[in-house]
């Protein structure tokens, strides 16, 4: 299974404009990727939040 880090990397991948890949080309290992890496970093966290949330409020959790 795709960890959760594959599935944003994959999203941001299909949604980066060509500016975004020119900048990128010119300078490697530029601040881009590590604004994407900051950027994925924030989405695991809102989601693992976001999935406890919902373990928490999740009907047949609370009953077992």
């Amino acid at each position: 299974m795709e960890s959760l880090t594959d599935i944003l990397i994959n999203w941001i991948e299909e949604f980066k404009t060509d500016e975004m890949r020119k900048m990128e080309n010119q300078t490697p290992g530029s601040t881009v990727q590590y604004f994407y890496a900051g950027e994925i970093a924030a989405c695991e966290k809102c989601i693992l939040q976001l999935q406890k949330i919902t373990t928490a409020q999740s009907p047949e959790r609370s009953e077992k």
